[in-house]
This record gives structure tokens, sequence and C-alpha cells, in this order.
């Protein structure tokens, strides 16, 4: 990660142009979907549970953690499936941009994992996909 310039998920996201829901503070909830559903491409975060791990070095911990980030309202035509394809690309490309995640100490690492393919929902009648990043971060141990 490159220069001083903090990035979180959530600002990833938005600058991809997705639409985040907020709390009426103003402040980005992106684990859970806007409300009312917006009629253009939003995004939604999950930290999957039990996905913490723990690495021990020189009296400190590396410890992972997973989000699990899914694209969805992206029109049912080819244009949209195009259209959640880039983003997609985009966030597996810019991954390792992120660097802070809400709660935790500043990311050391962000890698793209796996990624669901673009698929349709025929109930929305629109496309959706999903990509999991995997966070690492440092804590200290006290001794």
């Amino acid at each position: 990660m490159g220069g001083d310039a903090a990035l979180t998920v959530d600002q990833l996201l938005y600058g991809l142009g997705l639409i985040l829901n907020r709390d009426p503070a103003g402040n980005y909830l992106s684990n859970a979907p806007p409300n009312p559903l917006p009629k253009a491409p939003y995004a939604v975060t999950q930290l999957l549970n039990g996905s913490r791990e723990t690495l021990l070095h020189g009296g400190a911990q590396t410890r992972r953690a997973q989000v699990l980030i899914s694209i969805y309202g992206f029109t049912a035509d080819a244009a949209g499936f195009q259209s959640c394809g880039i983003v997609l690309a985009h966030l597996r490309a810019r991954a390792r941009e992120v660097d802070r995640l809400a709660g935790y100490p500043r990311i050391t690492e962000c890698q793209a994992a796996d990624e669901s393919p673009v698929m349709r929902d025929v109930g929305t009648q629109s496309h959706y996909a999903s990509i999991r990043f995997v966070l690492s971060f440092l804590q200290g141990v006290s001794t």
C-alpha cells in the first residue's frame, strides 16, 4: 500500500460508484443493504464469522479477517452483466489499496481471494456478484 492515504473498504466501494447504506448521521453502514433498495448498483459487506486467524511472531500477532463484498442491482441486460464484471475486476485489482476496516487496527495487507462469477437473479431480474477480501493486521502481544 503506497503513500499515507487511508482507504477503507467502504471508500473503495463508494469510489467505484456503488451505493452504500448510511445511518442517520451519514456514516456508511455497508453491512446492510440500503433501505429502500436503490435502482442503481449497490454493495453490502459482511465480516465472515470464524475468519480470524492468528500467527505469532516476534512479540506481535498477525491476524486475518475475511470480508465478503457482494455487489447487486446491475441491469438484467448484457450491459448490466458487463458493468458488474467490470466493477468486480476493479475490486480484485484494487484490493491491495485497502488499509482500513472499521474496528480494526491498520491493515497491513489486503488480498482479493475467491469470487463468484457474475450471475443473474431471476427474482429481481438483475446481475450480481461477490468477492472475498482477506485482510491482515498486526496486534501487539503483552507479555
